[in-house]
């Protein structure tokens, strides 16, 4: 009676044990009997850990053509695609898992990352929006929540909405020193827009010493500050001619950040947006390199 159930526990401890290879023997073993949306997920994530990604991604499109309410299969299906370096096809997939469950929040912030990521920033000002509107008044809300939408509409050139978006967030955090901190940032960014350069520098400069004193009150409480909003820092540091700050930030970001692909992403895209591409490259594989080498001491 619970031999299926059974199945799928065993399946779900070999691969959260690493063992993939006996994992996709139980889900093959499953699917001859029984052709469940489970035991597909199971075998696709076991084949894409081996790197067997066009068969991996047949199995979860099957999925979500069969069972279109298992959500997980999307947000497989945009990982697949983003591995092959299919980024508006992985919008895609998270655009119709957010229009099965319009709620989960969570999901619309990855359609706005990966909209942005493909400079579809209408749909990125539309996700973000999204996750705005349904944490009005909640206590789920965030700073980046705002910082987001606001920095998507000084790209789009609307710095106008974008302020708008900056007084909300003051209202709403009145006190807070991140979201005074997203407001500087924001604001330099809007000057850098709009050309007013000495003003965009000097907020830069307000805003970097707000940061050093953010960064020892949550080393003091044992909490992490905003990563992404320290990415926007460093962009608005490229932005206003402070090089040497913005790659200070971003090393440490990236270097405390190399397994979260979304966010090594946003660092990626700025580096490329305020002409450091080369720089940053330089930068990222420094890094990744330190870390190899950190990983094998640890080893030995």
């Amino acid at each position: 009676l619970y031999q299926y159930d059974a199945l799928r526990f065993k399946g779900e401890l070999l691969h959260s044990l690493g063992k993939s290879a006996e994992a996709e023997e139980v889900y093959r073993r499953v699917l001859e009997g029984r052709a469940v949306p489970w035991a597909k997920m199971g075998l696709a994530t076991a084949l894409k850990e081996r790197n067997a990604l066009d068969e991996a991604e047949k199995l979860a499109e099957q999925v979500t053509s069969e069972a279109p309410d298992f959500l997980a299969a999307y947000d497989f299906l945009a990982a697949v695609h983003e591995a092959k370096g299919r980024l508006a096809e992985a919008q895609q997939a998270l655009q119709r898992a957010s229009e099965v469950s319009p709620n989960n929040t969570l999901r619309q912030r990855l359609v706005g990352d990966i909209a942005v990521r493909n400079g579809d920033l209408l749909a990125a000002e539309k996700a973000y929006g999204k996750v705005l509107e349904r944490h009005r008044g909640s206590s789920l809300k965030t700073v980046d929540d705002f910082a987001n939408l606001a920095r998507v509409l000084v790209e789009r050139g609307d710095t106008e909405a974008s302020r708008k978006v900056v007084t909300e967030m003051r209202r709403d955090w009145r006190g807070d020193k991140q979201a005074e901190l997203a407001a500087l940032v924001t604001e330099s960014l809007c000057l850098h827009a709009e050309g007013a350069e000495d003003k965009a520098q000097a907020l830069v400069g307000q805003a970097l010493e707000l940061q050093r004193q953010v960064q020892a009150e949550a080393t003091e409480k044992g909490k992490h500050p905003s990563q992404r909003l320290a990415v926007d820092l460093a962009h608005a540091c490229y932005a206003t001619g402070k090089a040497d700050e913005g790659a200070k930030i971003m090393r440490q970001v990236a270097a405390e950040n190399h397994e979260d692909p979304h966010l090594i992403g946003h660092i990626t895209q700025v580096f490329e947006r305020t002409g450091q591409s080369d720089a940053g490259k330089a930068i990222l594989d420094e890094v990744g390199k330190e870390i190899i080498e950190l990983n094998n001491r640890g080893v030995m």
